[in-house]
């Protein structure tokens, strides 16, 4: 993908709004831990 580094850094934001309610989840029965790993690099 290409992006400007300020659509990058908008694109990091997205990502944020989406993944913050789900790292508040606690554990709970039915509710298995998994681990994101993502490498952003410039090619």
């Amino acid at each position: 993908m290409y992006l400007s580094d300020e659509e990058f850094r908008d694109f990091l934001q997205d990502l944020r709004e989406i993944l913050a309610p789900r790292f508040a989840n606690q554990p709970a029965p039915g509710r298995t831990r998994r681990l994101l790993s993502t490498i952003v690099m410039p090619s």
